[in-house]
């Protein structure tokens, strides 16, 4: 477990940098103020990525303006390695290619793009993702089933 698996769940939630970091430390702070009163948990992970979502949640319930989405991935070439003119041609062709993702995850359901992204990113399994976005197990692998299939049509 470590910071840039949380910053990458709550961006996915929130699609806001600043909104992803403060609502980690807030989780945080939260956790040491409270820490005596704290009952024990069976796993870290899993209550760190659920306390995280019903944060984030509440904190995008407070504020009802929606921030620019930034980029989903960034791509860096090694500038030895090509001439300008090439790497032109591959931050557009990355370009591309990630605006072309990024279009087709959002339209994608927000619940289907978390269980997918828990299931991708994070490698949790069907019965973590349930327990952490409160679903069935059944219904996160239908969530990731179907959002799977949609990202196929919408891309091919």
């Amino acid at each position: 477990m470590n910071y840039a698996a949380l910053y990458n769940f709550a961006f996915t939630i929130c699609h806001n940098d600043e909104l992803s970091k403060d609502s980690i430390q807030e989780l945080f702070t939260y956790l040491w103020e409270k820490r005596d009163k704290l009952a024990e948990v069976k796993s870290i992970r899993l209550y760190l990525f659920t306390s995280l979502q019903r944060l984030l949640i509440k904190e995008l319930k407070k504020s009802k303006s929606k921030e620019e989405k930034n980029k989903i991935y960034q791509d860096e070439f090694p500038d030895h390695a090509f001439s300008a003119q090439d790497l032109c041609i591959f931050e557009e062709i990355n370009e591309h290619l990630k605006q072309k993702l990024k279009s087709a995850l959002d339209e994608i359901p927000q619940r289907m793009r978390e269980a997918l992204y828990l299931k991708t990113y994070n490698n949790f399994s069907y019965k973590e993702i349930s327990q952490i976005m409160n679903i069935s197990s059944q219904v996160a692998r239908n969530y990731v089933s179907e959002a799977l299939h949609r990202l196929r049509k919408i891309l091919s």
